[in-house]
């Protein structure tokens, strides 16, 4: 199952903040740009095990590198993007 990034565009979502991982950040603004959406952002966090914690609580969503989509956690899931994509997939 892939989703498209223009359906995301009213998901509340929890970014990793810019001083902790700037390319990751930049590949979401980068790819919020590509699809012309504004998601609310619900928060800005420092730390990997944050982001999935919030997210599993139910606070958002989180577009992360594939390279993450090994990690486990309850209550998340990892569903890739198709369609146009910054250099480095989320």
């Amino acid at each position: 199952q892939r989703i498209e990034p223009g359906l995301l565009a009213h998901e509340p979502m929890v970014l990793w903040a810019r001083a902790a991982a700037a390319t990751t950040y930049g590949d979401v603004v980068e790819l919020c740009r590509m699809y012309d959406i504004e998601p609310p952002v619900v928060d800005e966090v420092p730390r990997i095990q944050t982001i999935l914690a919030l997210v599993a609580s139910g606070a958002g969503i989180a577009l992360l590198p594939t390279s993450f989509i090994n990690l486990s956690r309850s209550g998340v899931r990892f569903v890739p993007l198709q369609g146009r994509l910054p250099q480095r997939p989320l």
